[in-house]
């Protein structure tokens, strides 16, 4: 019996931790989801790879050596002597050296190339980084919308449910009418609906934080935010640093272009002549003791044939890519010229928006105000009192998703001109 009490404690404690939510902070979300993503990962091991290219292309300055080392067994048959096949061991020591003196700048282009290749790949994972914490405040703010929603639609439905009580009552007593009721019974049922809503699209947004996050229960994910890190006073500080030229997908493109240009003298090389410096060591020994030891130098001078279709091709190719890197740059500048324009115009439609729901939001609550003190003197219905309040927690709504909203579009702006660390190090939990 005592066996059966343990297992049900251990399996009803295991379901309360399964079922915890996890409240994570804008900080602690936005850590996370760096700290997690794939496509970081994978931007991370590129990097390294490039700095293995660049490695590698430095050692086409360094010399070539090698060496080998040869063990034969001649049999020999003498037949001056009753010995016969006598076998005869010898070894062949060759220590071979080569540098190249000029190839048409080719090792030193190849060099080039992979350091700006690299350098793009530098820049390319800080726009990773900066795009994944982009996902991750809008879906941050989209959890935060849908909570904050749920929230003030069930205060909403409390409060229509506590007026229909006094409401019922009041039918009873004669001093209102049956279809006062039946209007607010619909109007429970419609917010009731747009909770529902509301409560499938965070369940779907949690599950879209679990696999950013790698959590095991998509349930069990929540976000809080304290206080606001923006005024408006800072939008126009935000807008002017705004910079499209500071971007990373620029400084990424613009070293893939000089990478192509560097791709390009590599092909043009080919086609000039080479020079390289060779030498060569060589030490002989066998049984019969005749050690022979003996060296070579020189120069070689390779002229290449001056018409190459394989040649030809590889320099059209590479200058395609160097064109198509430059058409790529360019039209990356209007893209972000647009998105600048895009979210300026945002925050702008943002700082109008709360201004216009902040008068809205006081003015419809004089209204409810002032229509509750005539329905009870007897001037209005409870139906306008209704209506009001309907149009009261409306409003309530669109200015809360309008503060989120302009909250989110600051921190796109303070993208622009600022790194993830420093970002993420200035918010206060």
């Amino acid at each position: 019996m005592k066996t059966s009490s343990l297992t049900t404690l251990i399996i009803v404690t295991t379901l309360a931790v399964s079922t915890y939510a996890q409240t994570y902070t804008l900080k602690s979300f936005l850590v996370k989801t760096i700290e997690k993503s794939r496509s970081i990962e994978v931007e991370n091991a590129n990097l390294k790879k490039l700095d293995d290219s660049v490695d590698g292309q430095r050692s086409g300055f360094l010399p070539d050596v090698n060496a080998t080392v040869q063990y034969t067994t001649v049999g020999n048959q003498q037949s001056q002597t009753p010995t016969y096949n006598q076998a005869i061991n010898g070894t062949s020591t060759k220590i071979n050296l080569s540098q190249n003196l000029f190839n048409g700048l080719k090792d030193l282009n190849n060099f080039e190339a992979a350091k700006h290749s690299r350098d793009a790949q530098v820049y390319k994972l800080q726009e990773m980084r900066k795009s994944e914490t982009e996902s991750a405040l809008s879906l941050f703010f989209k959890l935060l919308q849908y909570q904050k929603d749920i929230e003030n639609q069930k205060q909403e439905i409390l409060l229509y449910e506590k007026n229909l009580v006094d409401l019922k009552m009041r039918v009873q007593s004669g001093s209102a009418r049956q279809n006062e009721v039946i209007n607010l019974e619909a109007t429970i049922a419609n917010s009731r609906i747009d909770l529902a809503s509301s409560e499938n699209s965070l369940k779907l947004a949690q599950a879209e934080a679990a696999a950013v996050l790698r959590a095991e229960d998509s349930n069990a994910v929540s976000v809080s935010l304290k206080k606001f890190s923006f005024s408006y006073v800072q939008t126009k500080s935000l807008i002017a640093k705004m910079d499209p030229n500071t971007r990373a997908e620029l400084k990424s493109l613009s070293a893939t272009v000089q990478s192509k240009e560097n791709n390009i003298r590599v092909q043009k090389g080919s086609y000039s002549p080479s020079l390289d410096l060779s030498g060569s060591y060589l030490v002989n020994s066998s049984d019969t003791n005749t050690n022979q030891n003996t060296y070579t130098a020189g120069v070689v001078l390779t002229i290449p044939f001056p018409v190459s279709v394989k040649k030809s091709s590889e320099l059209s190719k590479a200058r395609a890519e160097k064109a198509i890197a430059e058409i790529e740059l360019e039209k990356k500048k209007d893209d972000l010229q647009k998105g600048r324009v895009q979210l300026i115009q945002n925050l702008q439609n943002n700082v109008n928006q709360i201004e216009l729901l902040k008068n809205a939001k006081a003015l419809n609550k004089s209204n409810v105000d002032s229509l509750g003190r005539d329905h009870r003197s007897g001037l209005a219905s409870y139906s306008d009192v209704l209506n009001a309040s309907i149009t009261y927690q409306k409003t309530l709504l669109k200015y809360d998703r309008a503060v989120l909203d302009f909250e989110l579009n600051c921190y796109h702006a303070l993208l622009w001109s600022s790194d993830v660390e420093s970002i993420i190090s200035g918010i206060e939990d």
